[in-house]
């Protein structure tokens, strides 16, 4: 429950346990995220004033690295507040638990802030058993204060330090508050005012307590603060029994020192006592306002706006908002990205602003005025044509990093952006896409059905700002031309191509691609044209396609046979695992192009994993399973099962033989399962001819590798009776695949196809298709 974007305490979930806190008293123990190592990343509720947020450490008290760490976003308050041990925690395991690394019986291990989170929890639980009349407020406190500090880490890190239970429970005196957080003093700091912060000192014991103050604070360059810098009222106190005392430090930003935040504690200690106050304010560097003004169609200032400056130095943003439509953003002297969109609710039509590299050398004013906007979008040789999907993309490369902001759209209406009045050649593109076909005309049912061609544009603009045309008029002979042919699988069924264009089966239909990009069609079959989702079989591209200038290429979809397929996508494919979760997402019913997968939507079945003829799980879908396994290396067996109405691919059985181990780090691994597929020339209803003898090719298919490798020779064979008998099929190698020759009989309908192949290392695959092709 929470948000892990920066935030400044003010995001509504933090405001409410802000509120809750005030009217119950209940303490809030909040994990500070897992967003680390960057600067900043706390979000909300952690981000909340009253919560106590917690960050992680390991079993040697070193921060963990994935612990989100402050200032906090925007005013530069201490957080996370303190830490605790949250790296590789054992805990009980939910009974339908799937996340974790098995630890014995009834038990996993975790890390992240979450499993650090409840020893403060607990921590605090047993203070306030002992203490019951304490307040959220002492309870914080006094967990902070005698916190184990690590001095190689900063307030940022780790708040007060890691939690210590047995020092909480033992001490008697606690400081309040429990961190200060001066704020930031805006620059320049000539004539700043001193800025006094009461530390009260609190004594639950029987006896007086005198403790020695020491102010210990270093400034962003790492040395201690200068001399006058930060000042205690006394360097002693005396807290009396069941009484209180106070210190005073003063901050004074206008001592010559570097500018930037400076950070540290305040330490009261009596003998083995030490009481830990975190201190830190942001002497601000050279700085100014930039004052912008958003204006709405009318001329007037709107409230619909949002915007964003961003840093080329270093990863922060800025994003202030003013309901008036003025709005200051503080920004330190630099160069900035600027992305700003204003919106219209009553049309829906929205302007951008991009500057490449906004300079803030001094106070600056800006006026978004979105009737300097030129309205976006991409023309092709046939006038008629129109987007029935549009993609804007502002793309800004920085010194530390890419940012930017893509909109994808149904298509360009209403949008408008201006062109910028900067540049950053080499660092900024501006980029525009577009699928256009020509619609049909009609009010209801698909705008674009039955269209004879398809464009799938994009246009790079590399200058290095947002041109002054913003509308380019693109040729045929800029675009690469494929002819694709679709066939009939399913009857009564209709063609969904790229979710855009619906087309009767079979169908042929010309495309043009942008040459050099890489794209990702994909196919459907639908009941109609609206229907979401679409049912029957279907493709998606997952090794992606580029396509040259020159002579036409062909293309077919919706071919057979449909059936297991793996197909290399740069990732961990079909089979993979991370740690010790082992998935299984076969596409089932994948037609004959081997940079496809394919499913069919209207198909029911299971997937069982077993380990040593055991299932250790199981699912109600055909082709896929995803389950905890122990880490030790294990050969595991896979096998589902689909049926479907038909006519093709009627019932899929398939079982896979494989070994995994644990996989360590954050990225899964492919498991090399094999995959054979089957690309037979069919003609445009799935059918080859009855009575003839007939050759198609069989390729063998490696999980997460674009080849197969050495594997044994596969074996073949055909049933012309629904599965009933079996004859094997002869294959011949043909240099990265084999060839299977068949006799078709005149009196058979459906070719079913069982086949198996394996390799040296124990991988084996077994399947079965019903009703692999029609006969005709």
């Amino acid at each position: 429950l929470g948000d892990p974007w920066p935030d400044d305490g003010t995001a509504p979930m933090s405001v409410a346990l802000n509120r809750i806190s005030a009217e119950t008293g209940a303490l809030f123990v909040v994990a500070a995220g897992n967003t680390g190592p960057s600067e900043e990343s706390i979000g909300t509720p952690a981000s909340a004033d009253a919560a106590l947020t917690v960050g992680a450490v390991d079993r040697e008290d070193e921060l963990a690295e994935f612990s989100s760490r402050g200032p906090r976003w925007v005013n530069g308050a201490i957080k996370p507040d303190i830490t605790a041990p949250g790296v590789d925690i054992v805990a009980a395991k939910a009974a339908q638990g799937v996340i974790g690394t098995p630890a014995g019986e009834g038990y996993v291990s975790l890390s992240g802030t979450s499993m650090a989170a409840p020893h403060v929890a607990g921590a605090a639980a047993i203070l306030a058993q002992r203490h019951p009349e304490w307040t959220a407020e002492a309870l914080k406190a006094t967990l902070m204060s005698s916190a184990k500090a690590n001095p190689e880490l900063s307030v940022f890190e780790q708040g007060s330090g890691r939690v210590d239970v047995a020092a909480a429970v033992a001490t008697s005196v606690t400081a309040f508050p429990a961190s200060l957080s001066v704020g930031t003093v805006q620059w320049p700091h000539g004539d700043d005012e001193p800025i006094a912060s009461t530390l009260t000192y609190r004594n639950t014991g029987t006896s007086p307590v005198t403790l020695d103050l020491v102010a210990d604070l270093r400034g962003p360059d790492g040395e201690a603060a200068p001399e006058g810098m930060f000042t205690l009222s006394t360097d002693r106190v005396t807290v009396p029994a069941g009484g209180s005392a106070e210190a005073i430090l003063t901050t004074d930003t206008t001592v010559e020192a570097p500018d930037g935040i400076y950070s540290g504690t305040v330490l009261a200690t009596a003998g083995e006592t030490t009481v830990r106050t975190p201190v830190a304010v942001n002497r601000e560097v050279e700085s100014y306002d930039v004052t912008l003004r958003f204006l709405g169609k009318d001329g007037n200032p709107t409230p619909d706006y949002w915007f964003r400056f961003v840093s080329l130095t270093s990863p922060k943003a800025y994003l202030p908002y003013d309901e008036s439509g003025t709005v200051v953003a503080r920004l330190p002297k630099g160069e900035y990205y600027l992305e700003a969109t204003t919106f219209d609710p009553t049309d829906r039509s929205s302007s951008d602003v991009i500057e490449p590299r906004f300079s803030v050398t001094g106070p600056t004013e800006e006026t978004l005025d979105p009737r300097q906007a030129k309205p976006i979008g991409m023309s092709v040789r046939d006038p008629d044509a129109r987007p029935g999907e549009a993609v804007a993309s502002y793309e800004m490369t920085t010194e530390w990093g890419s940012t930017g902001v893509t909109a994808i759209m149904p298509n360009f209406d209403g949008v408008t952006t201006r062109p910028s009045r900067t540049t950053a050649p080499g660092a900024f593109r501006f980029v525009l896409e577009a699928s256009l076909a020509e619609p049909d005309g009609t009010e209801e049912g698909s705008e674009f059905h039955a269209s004879p061609y398809l464009y799938h544009a994009q246009h790079t603009d590399d200058s290095g700002r947002v041109p002054d045309d913003v509308w380019p008029r693109l040729t045929d002979d800029q675009f690469a031309r494929v002819v694709s042919r679709h066939a009939v699988a399913t009857p009564g069924k209709i063609g969904v191509r790229d979710s855009m264009l619906t087309m009767p089966l079979p169908f042929t239909l010309t495309e043009y691609y942008t040459p050099d990009v890489q794209w990702w069609p994909n196919f459907t079959e639908a009941a109609e044209w609206n229907e979401f989702p679409p049912s029957g079989l279907g493709s998606f591209t997952a090794t992606p396609k580029t396509y040259r200038l020159g002579k036409a290429t062909e293309e077919r979809w919706n071919v057979g046979v449909f059936g297991p397929g793996v197909a290399y996508d740069g990732g961990y494919g079909s089979f993979g695992r991370l740690g010790d979760e082992l998935v299984v997402n076969v596409g089932l019913h994948s037609d004959g192009n081997l940079g496809r997968e394919g499913r069919s939507s209207d198909a029911t079945g299971t997937t069982e994993l077993l380990l040593d003829g055991e299932v250790v799980a199981e699912s109600e879908y055909p082709g896929y399973v995803i389950t905890e396994v122990g880490p030790e290396r294990a050969t595991y067996t896979a096998r589902t099962t689909a049926t479907q109405p038909g006519p093709l691919s009627t019932r899929v059985d398939a079982e896979w033989t494989f070994s995994s181990g644990h996989v360590a780090g954050e990225d899964p691994a492919p498991i090399p399962a094999l995959a054979m597929r089957f690309s037979p020339n069919l003609d445009d209803h799935n059918a080859a001819k009855a009575g003839k003898r007939f050759r198609f090719p069989v390729h063998v298919q490696r999980n997460g590798a674009e080849r197969p490798g050495r594997v044994n020779p596969p074996r073949v064979e055909v049933s012309y009776d629904d599965g009933q008998t079996w004859r094997q099929a002869r294959l011949s190698r043909d240099r990265d695949h084999w060839v299977a020759e068949v006799n078709h009989p005149r009196d058979a309908e459906f070719v079913s196809l069982r086949s198996s192949v394996s390799d040296r290392d124990g991988n084996t695959l077994k399947q079965t298709i019903l009703h692999a092709y029609a006969l005709s």
